[in-house]
């Protein structure tokens, strides 16, 4: 695959498939369950109900944690930390931006506002961090908030956000059969890979990263849903393509 040469104002014509997927209500009601799941959760996780989970799963990974994987875990860890999916994020809103694909690019604007909801909530729901961790790193998460509580894991409401609007974008507009089809299942090797990782580095108890999936989720669907919003006629600008898959 060679981008180079391609003009950012080629024609973009999406793909049929993108068109025959569930619909704005269906997105809807998925989102309204997701936010309704994290409310109950949440409450679950304030009320002590999940502490038996956390303190088992947590177990089992100090039991299999091996000193030689450090790296390679911290490694993964930095895949789902604020430099890099804000980043990311960044530069696929500029780019888009750039082209005027003005609705894909808006939604985006979700990363920030899912900061904001898992700052406030860190704030409001006392749920220290495990007494046992293996991260040796300083984030901008913790620089920005300091030392306060772990739920929701904030990797994991970056990670689903980021790495799944990029794949849905991917599958929208790329004409590549085999890169459409393997854009989500990379982003779901990514987001589950930071969610093991946050529970191997003992950085965030399994409730942590639950409860960063289903607030992820949310922002997560609510970013398709402002995808699929209908738009006006679209102009002339596009996404660069790749006749080869």
């Amino acid at each position: 695959m060679n981008l180079v040469g391609r003009s950012p104002t080629a024609p973009l014509v999406e793909n049929a498939s993108s068109r025959q997927r569930p619909s704005v209500s269906v997105w809807a009601s998925v989102m309204a369950l997701l936010c309704g799941a994290f409310l109950i959760f949440t409450l679950a996780v304030i009320y002590g109900t999940l502490r038996p989970l956390d303190l088992a799963v947590s177990s089992a990974f100090q039991r299999i944690w091996w000193p030689p994987v450090w790296s390679l875990f911290e490694a993964i860890a930095v895949i789902g930390g604020v430099e890099v999916t804000g980043v990311a994020a960044a530069s696929v809103f500029v780019y888009l931006v750039w082209i005027r694909r003005w609705r894909e690019a808006t939604a985006f604007l979700t990363l920030p506002i899912a900061f904001a909801a898992e700052a406030i909530t860190k704030l409001v729901v006392i749920h220290p961090q495990p007494p046992v961790t293996h991260a040796g790193r300083l984030s901008v998460t913790t620089f920005v908030q300091g030392q306060v509580n772990s739920y929701p894991s904030g990797h994991a409401v970056r990670s689903i956000i980021v790495y799944g609007l990029i794949a849905v974008l991917i599958t929208r507009v790329w004409r590549g059969e085999r890169i459409r089809r393997g854009a989500p299942a990379l982003a779901a090797v990514l987001i589950a890979a930071v969610g093991f990782d946050r529970l191997y580095l003992g950085v965030h108890w399994a409730s942590d990263v639950m409860g960063g999936f289903l607030l992820g989720g949310a922002f997560f669907v609510l970013g398709i849903l402002w995808m699929r919003h209908p738009r006006a006629p679209k102009s002339e600008t596009g996404f660069p393509h790749s006749s080869v898959g």
